[in-house]
């Protein structure tokens, strides 16, 4: 099983890897050096449990992509995006491994999920957002 899940910080006050700032002109940016990561080998960890740990319990990904191979576990990411606008903005987060069996995403504020969705080669077509 291949799963990656994904906390998505939302104006991330805490010291966090960096904090991507964005803004209407910010059209594309990779997220790379700006991933934390935890492995989940045992795949019992919670969204609860991973807003609750901090930052120094997460790694930095510090090579060029996310990549640690094939292999059963899941892994958690996380990033932090802060709008430096006083408008909303709309952007696509690409994934660019289409064959990943599942992939959760949770738009975080705080230790607050405000929005989560769920996606994934293994979930049927009229169930992916």
């Amino acid at each position: 099983m291949r799963s990656i899940l994904i906390l998505l910080m939302l104006s991330c006050s805490v010291a966090c890897a960096d904090t991507l700032e964005v803004d209407t002109h910010t059209l594309r940016e990779s997220l790379t050096n700006y991933i934390l990561y935890v492995e989940d080998a045992s795949h019992n960890l919670t969204i609860s449990d991973m807003t609750a740990l901090e930052n120094e319990q997460w790694e930095h990904n510090s090579q060029d992509t996310f990549n640690h191979g094939y292999n059963k576990s899941s892994w958690w990411l996380k990033f932090s995006l802060d709008n430096q606008d006083n408008q909303k903005i709309a952007r696509i987060l690409e994934i660019s491994y289409p064959v990943l069996d599942y992939v959760d995403l949770y738009l975080v504020k705080g230790q607050t999920v405000v929005q989560s969705f769920n996606m994934g080669d293994k979930l049927p077509f009229n169930q992916r957002p």
